[in-house]
């Protein structure tokens, strides 16, 4: 077993999609060469399975179960999946309005760096004291909102500090940790 994962093999069958009386029940082999160390390796399905329907595109079906008796409720995922034409369709929506929601964002963040660049431009011309873009204010408001049409909600937390120094300063910080999770299903 492999991270404590367990497979177990159901049923196998290798032949012509949906025509029961061209295909073979190959689940005994299948399991023979199941190993839990090296996992599933079948080259050439005609010479492990025999050919159930010569001439014809053949497909191999496995049905398994992978359990883990030990697992933690948040090493599992309920989420639910699109399958078949109706749940393809729907995720084509969910991707239409992803991608209008990037332009949209990208945009915003494209005029916010233009308005950034204009705004820094200016108070270098006019203090001695540098000053870069990504601080301007309507850079991180519109990059902020590119970020967040993208289904991205940044958040920074500090660990409090001995001593009085400043938990905010970020050049005293050896490890930064970014976590970015996204989930685009239907």
């Amino acid at each position: 077993t492999a991270c404590g994962v367990i497979c177990e093999i159901i049923d196998a069958s290798y032949g012509v999609p949906g025509d029961l009386s061209l295909q073979t029940n190959v689940t005994d082999i299948v399991r023979s060469r199941y190993s839990p160390r090296d996992g599933l390796r079948l080259p050439g399905f005609n010479a492990i399975f025999g050919d159930p329907a010569r001439w014809k595109p053949k497909k191999l079906a496995i049905e398994y179960r992978l359990t883990r008796p030990n697992a933690k409720s948040y090493d599992v995922s309920t989420a639910r999946y699109t399958e078949g034409t109706v749940g393809t369709v729907f995720l084509w929506s969910v991707i239409a309005g992803k991608c209008f929601t990037n332009v949209v964002g990208a945009v915003l963040a494209g005029s916010g760096y233009a308005i950034g660049k204009l705004q820094v431009s200016v108070e270098n011309m006019l203090s001695d004291t540098p000053h870069s873009v990504a601080d301007s204010k309507p850079f991180q408001l519109a990059f902020g909102a590119w970020l967040r049409c993208n289904g991205i909600w940044p958040s920074v937390s500090y660990v409090p500090l001995p001593g009085g120094r400043a938990a905010e300063d970020i050049r005293q910080t050896p490890l930064l940790i970014c976590n970015h999770m996204s989930y685009v299903d239907g």
